[in-house]
C-alpha cells in the first residue's frame, strides 16, 4: 500500500492507523508526501511509486478540494482544476505502464455535484466567467468522469471506474455548500 498526501503529520497518523488494524510490516506500507495541486510534485510522486513497485494493481484517485475563491497554484493553474482533474490525470498517465503490467484498476472518486454541470472545456479555469467554487469543482469532476471513460476505451487491460462516495460531512462541504 502506498498512500500519497500533502500533510506529513496526517500521513504519519494514517500510516499508524493502517498498521494498527492491519498488522502489516514496514515493507508493506509506504507514504509519499506530495501536494497534488502542484504537477511537479505529482510527477515526483509517480516516479517514487514506480521506484517502489514495477506493478500497480490499484490506483484510487481520491484527492478532492472545493475552494470558494479562485486562486492559482504556484504553477499558474486554477487550483480546483489542478487538484480535481490535472493531478489524477497526470498521476494515472505516469502510472499506466505499471497499471498495465499489474492488470490494474483505477478508481476515480467523483462527486454527485457533477450532475449539476456539463463540460465547459472552453473555460475550465474560470478566466472568462465569475468564479464559483461549487461549479468549478463539479466541472472538474465531470471532466474526470469523461476522462475515465476515455481511458477505459484506450486501455482495455486496465479496469477504469468512477464513483461517488456519498455525501460526507467535511469542512469543505460545510463551507461551500452550507444549505
Amino acid at each position: 500500500l502506498i498512500m500519497v498526501g500533502r500533510d506529513r503529520q496526517r500521513l504519519d497518523q494514517a500510516e499508524r492507523a493502517v498498521r494498527a488494524f492491519s498488522g502489516c510490516g514496514m515493507d508493506a506500507l509506504h507514504t509519499i508526501e506530495a501536494d497534488l495541486s502542484r504537477l511537479e510534485e505529482v510527477r515526483v510522486a509517480a516516479n517514487r511509486i514506480r521506484a517502489l513497485t514495477p506493478e500497480v494493481h490499484g490506483l484510487i484517485n481520491n484527492a478532492g478540494a472545493l475552494f470558494n475563491d479562485r486562486d492559482l497554484t504556484t504553477e499558474g493553474t486554477e487550483r480546483t482544476l489542478a487538484v480535481n482533474l490535472r493531478a489524477p490525470y497526470l498521476l494515472t498517465e505516469k502510472l499506466l505502464p505499471a497499471l498495465e503490467q499489474g492488470h490494474g484498476r483505477v478508481v476515480n472518486v467523483a462527486s454527485g455535484g457533477l450532475y449539476l454541470q456539463g463540460l465547459h472545456l472552453e473555460d475550465m479555469e474560470f478566466e472568462n466567467e465569475r468564479f464559483d467554487g461549487a461549479k468549478a469543482y463539479a466541472r472538474a469532476k465531470r471532466a474526470l468522469v469523461s476522462q475515465t471513460e476515455h481511458w477505459a476505451e484506450q486501455h482495455p487491460h486496465i479496469r477504469f471506474n468512477s464513483m461517488h462516495p456519498g455525501w460526507a460531512d467535511t469542512p469543505g462541504v460545510a463551507a461551500s455548500l452550507p444549505a
